[in-house]
């Protein structure tokens, strides 16, 4: 093993069928406050509301938990507003530029999320209207900018007219992860309705994406340079990635990067063989599911065709269609992979979700060190097979170097409810 991973359950099943996820983020760009979140969830990939406590010690005392909001979705006349954002996309510091970025996503579901939820999965409809924000403080924690992440011209977000078509029609898109690069520019994750992506890049929709053009997705990276005048970042996007829905019946969905110290931009992504009978997809049932990467050797401008991950061993990394990290050690240097890792016999759409896995990645090619492959934890006795080792948010601890991997076990156990759960820490030391 190149790693040594402990274990232990910090969060015992509830019993009442809402979940609680947990992670945990640094305040500051060097010392030891930290702050820890947990959200309250009896929904899918939505809160009922946040709380977080603070620790000046790194963790070793805590103050009060403190509400965010009352909840996190508000009802707007018969819809539903919702804002969101990914762990790693949260306090971000830049150390060109000094200042922290949070990237944000604002979610408007039309008809409230159960109906918009409904009408997603029965006809293929966009289920929330997804766009995609910059935040930026300066090191004191003042508000900077906050700024619309625009492909095209449209209006930002003004709840007494957010139905109004110059905002929810246009910049549709949701920002899953961000990278800082050594120069200070800033690379953007971006997931955009494939129809739009398609029309950028002079592609026929029809004859690539007819089954579902709307909310399947295409990836744009979006790149950011530090505007001192405006204060804000200089928006450019990338040739789009379009895959056919033959490739994936999803298309591109919760892409991450990194830059390698070749200089090469390693992109790589979840795809889905899902076979969708509602939306008339035309995947095959026989289709296998693999992480899927891209290289860029131009700072993001565009990418190489889009091919199946793999070891520098020359096989393929079979996953389903789950969340996966990047994160470089700031101990060691090496840049690890997180995720699942999976039998390519059993992988269908978003299952099996175990076992989790760290690997580390190959600076020159991309590829996984295949010798480096760990595995994290699995499915125990005891769990069913649908348990999912795969919601999980990282950071490093400032005062020992380790890993510390926050992990919510969703339809963990039999005969219970999918949310009556344990969450569970990971300590993993290089």
């Amino acid at each position: 093993m190149s790693v040594k991973v402990k274990s232990e359950v910090i969060v015992n099943c509830s019993g009442t069928e809402v979940n609680e996820t947990r992670n945990h983020v640094y305040l500051t760009h060097d010392g030891l406050l930290r702050r820890e979140y947990r959200e309250h969830q009896s929904q899918s990939d939505t809160s009922d509301y946040t709380e977080y406590r603070d620790s000046p010690d790194n963790g070793k005392t805590w103050g009060q938990w403190v509400r965010t909001a009352p909840k996190t979705k508000e009802q707007v006349g018969e819809d539903e507003i919702a804002w969101g954002a990914y762990p790693r996309a949260l306090n971000v510091w830049n150390p060109v530029h000094r200042h922290y970025i949070d990237v944000r996503y604002n979610m408007i579901y039309i008809g409230g999320y159960d109906g918009a939820t409904a009408n997603f999965w029965k006809h293929g409809l966009l289920r929330e209207m997804p766009h995609t924000y910059i935040d930026v403080y300066d090191e004191n924690r003042n508000p900077v900018c906050h700024q619309l992440v625009r492909y095209e011209d449209g209006d930002g977000f003004d709840k007494e007219n957010y139905r109004a078509s110059n905002y929810i029609s246009t910049n549709i898109g949701i920002g899953s992860d961000i990278y800082v690069m050594k120069n200070g520019d800033i690379l953007i994750s971006f997931c955009a309705p494939v129809d739009v992506c398609c029309k950028r890049a002079g592609l026929d929709v029809s004859k690539l994406c007819p089954s579902n053009p709307t909310q399947t997705n295409a990836f744009m990276a979006c790149r950011g340079s530090w505007n001192k005048e405006k204060h804000e970042y200089d928006l450019t996007f990338s040739d789009p990635l379009v895959l056919d829905d033959r490739q994936s019946s999803r298309g591109i969905n919760e892409p991450i990067m990194a830059e390698l110290s070749s200089g090469k931009i390693l992109l790589v992504f979840r795809m889905s063989n899902v076979l969708y009978t509602e939306w008339n997809s035309r995947i095959s049932p026989y289709a296998p599911s693999y992480k899927m990467f891209s290289i860029s050797e131009d700072g993001g401008k565009s990418f190489s065709v889009p091919m199946p991950w793999h070891f520098d061993s020359r096989e393929v990394i079979y996953s389903s269609a789950t969340y996966s990290l990047f994160v470089r050690s700031e101990k060691s240097g090496k840049l690890y992979w997180f995720g699942n890792i999976t039998d390519p016999t059993k992988t269908d759409g978003n299952m099996p979700r175990y076992p989790l896995c760290i690997v580390e990645v190959d600076e020159d090619w991309g590829c996984a060190k295949k010798a480096s492959l760990d595995v994290i934890d699995t499915r125990a006795e005891g769990e069913t097979e649908r348990v999912q080792l795969s919601n999980f948010g990282i950071i490093q601890d400032r005062e020992t170097g380790n890993f510390e991997l926050y992990l919510t076990k969703y339809e963990q156990f039999p005969n219970k409810h999918l949310r009556d759960c344990e969450v569970w820490k990971y300590t993993i030391t290089e």
